[in-house]
């Protein structure tokens, strides 16, 4: 009884998103058939009560860029969707429109999706900013400003996609195959050395080309290895309306940025250790990369 008043509930709720859907289109209703690709009867019959065939709601959602879950939850950004179904891929979620929330770079975005497609291929890595309605082709350039909880959230599904801790490090290491044909790759590669190629990155390629958010502070380089403290800008806290921005995924990413700098002379030979964290009690995320 239990189960079958879910379904019912279930059902409805996917019933009224997908008819919101034609509404915020304003489809007619010959356009609503070759959307859904059925025929006038067959839909006569789920206005009259029948319940879509998963297979038309898969349909559907392939053809607008969101998930199941968004019907059944009715979590669908419709302005959003309205211009993307016009044709303007370039359109975000409210959610990430607020310009004062726009401290990032699309650089974290391009890393992480670089990571699945190589990883997982394409079909995957778009399934994943599916999951957010949004569109590869708004992550073009790695230097364009994003809002900064795209990157929370974006990170946020990682975990729930079951990456651990480790494979989320990693994505982060993915960042020097994105940044080195770029200006940051001609800025670190003629360091004679890491204590030299860190000293750079923090004084040439963290704040110009990564986030306004965090305090990348320097606390000690030398010829073994770098300790980097970071914090929360006060006055990124004041934009975000928050004192804690982030999540332990972004932390976890962020440690393998730092890392893989590295690469940038072939240095593949370090030790990465996080000795406190701002998302587990800790007052600021502290790194060691050692050599």
């Amino acid at each position: 009884m239990q189960l079958n008043t879910h379904l019912n509930k279930l059902n409805f709720g996917i019933r009224r998103s997908v008819f919101a859907i034609f509404s915020a289109l304003d489809l007619s209703d010959q356009e609503v058939l070759d959307l859904l690709e059925l025929s006038d009867r067959e839909f006569t019959k789920i206005r009259n009560g029948l319940n879509f065939q998963l297979e038309t709601l898969e349909l559907l959602c392939s053809k607008l860029n969101i998930t199941l879950d968004h019907l059944s939850k009715n979590s669908i950004d419709y302005i959003a969707l309205a211009q993307q179904f016009s044709g303007a891929c370039f359109a975000f979620p409210e959610k990430y429109c607020d310009p004062q929330g726009k401290l990032a770079r699309t650089r974290t975005v391009l890393g992480v999706y670089s990571y699945l497609q190589a990883g997982h291929g394409f079909r995957y890595a778009n399934g994943i900013l599916r999951k957010l309605q949004l569109h590869p082709s708004l992550f073009s350039s790695p230097d364009d400003m994003v809002s900064s909880f795209l990157i929370q959230d974006l990170l946020d599904e990682m975990s729930k996609s079951r990456f651990t801790d480790k494979a989320l490090i990693e994505m982060g290491k993915n960042a020097v195959n994105i940044n080195k044909n770029t200006n940051i790759g001609k800025l670190l590669c003629p360091s004679k050395s890491p204590k030299e190629l860190y000293e750079r990155v923090h004084a040439e390629v963290l704040g110009a080309h990564y986030d306004m958010i965090f305090n990348y502070h320097l606390a000690n380089a030398n010829d073994e290895g770098v300790k980097m403290i970071t914090t929360i800008k006060t006055d990124a806290q004041e934009a975000l309306k928050t004192k804690v921005f982030g999540n332990r995924q972004l932390c976890l990413y962020k440690q393998g940025v730092y890392a893989s700098f590295l690469g940038h002379i072939s240095k593949s030979n370090y030790n990465l250790v996080e000795s406190e964290c701002l998302y587990l009690g800790g007052t600021q995320c502290v790194f060691h990369v050692t050599w």
